[in-house]
């Protein structure tokens, strides 16, 4: 079975170098974060959480605006 992780986590093996977010910014900029850039970010977000005493299986309540950050923030988690 391919979770949602496995298939992310098989893009950023496969293609870590092609587009994974495209988004315009607040100054009408186009910025473009790779599969490896994603993934880093996530990882980051992970580290966080696993230094605030988050264990697997504990829940995290994600709230924000419509952001290119959730997708980061969702597979840090």
């Amino acid at each position: 079975m391919n979770t949602i992780r496995e298939r992310f986590l098989d893009a950023v093996r496969t293609y870590p170098d092609k587009a994974a977010i495209e988004f315009q910014d607040a100054q009408d900029q186009w910025n473009t974060w790779t599969f490896s850039q994603l993934h880093a970010q996530a990882a980051k977000i992970a580290s966080f959480l696993k230094e605030s005493g988050v264990h697997k299986q504990d829940r995290v309540a994600v709230l924000l605006e419509t952001t290119p950050y959730f997708a980061s923030i969702y597979f840090g988690i």
